[in-house]
């Protein structure tokens, strides 16, 4: 009797000892992707107030507003998502999940978002959650390519038919990797490569799949509305732009994507910017609006990510 106490004894303390380091290991990637946002932010106040500008603040509202929008249209979208891979949790913890990976696209690597994905999912497969993750991140790649090969289609300026060919040959590529044949075979050699012999069953049918590229458009049109009315904040732009901006955007943001240590994209996004945006406003507007929808991107992110702890607290 008392050997089995004893042995009960060493499991607890050893399950104790277990959520003791894991608290910890939640609370120290916290604290790093907090102070990444927080130096980026303040960063990217410091260079807006040095700029001249005046501001038409309803419309600088109505640009916070429609990003919001764009993340909870992002968050349903990823909860839907989510549950076909067997990845369940109610809507706060989902929200808290998604908004807090999201910052962790501020570390440079962004290796960093799957990991907070991770921990926030303590009760469902990891391989599940990882593969949940890949599948958004190229199905929302996938709407992307879609969105900026229409966008710049229509637009009326030329040079661009590089731009297109780029997004059409990605979007195909994009297309073949979520096949659910080649999603498994990737998923395998993932496995394989990070020395983890499992085998990922649940996989939703291409179907299903494809409609949540579809999915992706609708928040991603959201977002360019945002970015729409930032612009017109402080410079008056023809809503007739709004496609070309909305395109120019996600051109940006995909380019950005592909800079794997630079944090959330800095840099290279303005360059995309700078080759198209030169042709319906000033360079100086581009400067700022650039820098601003940093800012409002990560405010808004911040906010929502601080409302659902709270709630879920």
């Amino acid at each position: 009797m008392l050997s089995d106490n004893s042995g009960r004894q060493k499991i607890l303390i050893a399950v104790e000892n277990s959520e003791i380091k894991k608290k910890w290991y939640s609370r120290l990637l916290f604290a790093v992707v907090l102070t990444a946002v927080s130096l980026f932010i303040w960063k990217n106040i410091g260079q807006l107030l040095s700029m001249k500008f005046r501001l038409t603040w309803y419309y600088l509202v109505l640009s916070f507003f429609f990003v919001i929008l764009g993340h909870i249209s992002n968050l349903l979208v990823w909860k839907r998502l989510a549950h076909s891979f067997g990845v369940d949790a109610d809507f706060l913890k989902t929200g808290k999940a998604w908004f807090l990976s999201r910052l962790g696209r501020y570390v440079p690597g962004k290796v960093t978002l799957l990991l907070v994905r991770l921990d926030q999912y303590p009760g469902s497969p990891k391989r599940s959650v990882a593969l949940a993750t890949g599948t958004e991140y190229i199905s929302s790649l996938a709407a992307a390519c879609i969105l900026v090969f229409i966008a710049l289609t229509f637009a009326p300026y030329q040079g661009l038919g590089f731009i297109r060919l780029i997004t059409a040959l990605m979007a195909f590529m994009m297309f073949v990797i979520l096949y659910p044949p080649f999603l498994r075979r990737i998923a395998g050699w993932f496995l394989k490569f990070i020395k983890r012999d499992l085998i990922v069953e649940e996989y939703p049918p291409y179907g299903v799949i494809l409609k949540y590229v579809g999915a992706y458009l609708f928040p991603a049109l959201l977002h360019g509305m945002g970015f729409f009315f930032l612009i017109s904040s402080f410079y008056p732009l023809g809503f007739k732009h709004y496609l070309t901006l909305t395109g120019t955007y996600y051109a940006a943001a995909l380019v950005g994507l592909a800079a794997l240590f630079a944090p959330s994209g800095i840099g290279v996004r303005e360059g995309v910017m700078f080759l198209i945006l030169p042709a319906i406003m000033p360079k100086s507007v581009v400067i700022i609006g650039a820098i601003a929808i940093r800012l409002v991107n990560s405010l808004s992110e911040l906010f929502l990510a601080g409302i659902f702890i709270l709630f879920k607290k």
